[in-house]
């Protein structure tokens, strides 16, 4: 599992409303968030919480998006704690 204080970065942006966040691997092999600024403060950390979700489970080698979704939003994925951030 990556140390998140060292290879995640996270940004707001002000996104269309259909799109909460999404997550970029980059070259370096950090990831950044990117979290929709328009939702509110529970929705973004929701939106969060399944980006670092999709980078736990190594979705970015998977081709599958609707099985890559679909077990993010399983409830047998990864358990994070929202309070931490």
């Amino acid at each position: 599992m990556p140390n998140t204080d060292d290879c995640i970065i996270a940004k707001f942006m002000d996104l269309p409303c259909k799109v909460k966040s999404f997550v970029i691997p980059n070259e370096d092999d950090t990831y950044t968030i990117i979290v929709n600024s328009k939702l509110c403060v529970e929705q973004q950390k929701s939106a969060y919480v399944h980006e670092l979700k999709h980078i736990f489970r190594n979705d970015f080698s998977k081709h599958n998006i609707q099985e890559i979704e679909y077990s993010t939003h399983s409830k047998k994925t990864y358990e994070l704690n929202k309070q931490t951030f």
